[in-house]
C-alpha cells in the first residue's frame, strides 16, 4: 500500500550534537559524560561555526532562564566592540568586549583578557581590598547598548539589583551569578 509520505533530505535532518559541545554552548561546568576532554576536539574556526549554528537556540534558552545576562560564547563572538581610549589620546577598537568601569582602584594590564568584559590581569596590585576596581553589570552593559529584550527589561524593573556594579574578579551574587570559565 502506497503512503503520503515525504523523505526528509539528509541535509536538513537535525544532526545531534556531542554532549560536549552542549556543554560548551551552554556555559555547563560538569560535563554529562566522561571525559572533559571532549571540549577540545574541534578547531577555533569550528566553535565560531558552531556558536553561530546555535546561537539563536541558546540566546532563547540563556535569555528565558537567565534574564540580563549572556553566554560566555556570546562575549567572545557578538558582543559589540567599542572604541577603546590608549595612550596619549589614541583610541582603537577593542579586539574584545569592556564594561565601563565605574570605580575602584588599580590599573587592568595592557594586554589584559577580558571574561565578559571584564580585565582579568592587571598592572601591580589589583587593587585595594578597600577599593576594588569595579564595572557595570551585565544587564547594565546590555542596557546600555540596547540589547535587552522586552521580557528582560520588565525582569530588570522587578530585579533593579541586576544593575547594580560588579567587582573586577566578576564576582557576583544571587541572580547574576552564572558559570564562569575561560578559554579561546
Amino acid at each position: 500500500m502506497a503512503t503520503n509520505r515525504k523523505r526528509t533530505p539528509r541535509s536538513r535532518q537535525v544532526q545531534t550534537l556531542h554532549p560536549g559541545a552542549i556543554n560548551w554552548l551552554y556555559d555547563r561546568q560538569e560535563p554529562t559524560e566522561k571525559p572533559w576532554k571532549d571540549r577540545f576536539f574541534m578547531d577555533r574556526v569550528d566553535f565560531k561555526t558552531l556558536w553561530a549554528d546555535n546561537r539563536d537556540e541558546v540566546l532563547a534558552w540563556w535569555i528565558k532562564n537567565r534574564p540580563g545576562t549572556r553566554p560566555l560564547n556570546w562575549w567572545i563572538y557578538d558582543a559589540p566592540k567599542e572604541r577603546v581610549p590608549w595612550c596619549q589620546g589614541w583610541e582603537y577598537y577593542a579586539a574584545q568586549p569592556y564594561r565601563q568601569r565605574v570605580g575602584g582602584i588599580g590599573e587592568p594590564g595592557h594586554d589584559a583578557h577580558t571574561l565578559k568584559g571584564i580585565p582579568q590581569s592587571w598592572l601591580g596590585e589589583p587593587s585595594d581590598p578597600l577599593d576594588p576596581p569595579r564595572f557595570e553589570s551585565e544587564a547594565a552593559y546590555l542596557q546600555r547598548h540596547g540589547l535587552l529584550t522586552k521580557e528582560e527589561r520588565a525582569h530588570l524593573g522587578k530585579h533593579p539589583e541586576l544593575l547594580e556594579p560588579v567587582d573586577s574578579g566578576g564576582v557576583v551574587t544571587g541572580h547574576q551569578q552564572g558559570h564562569l570559565r575561560c578559554f579561546r
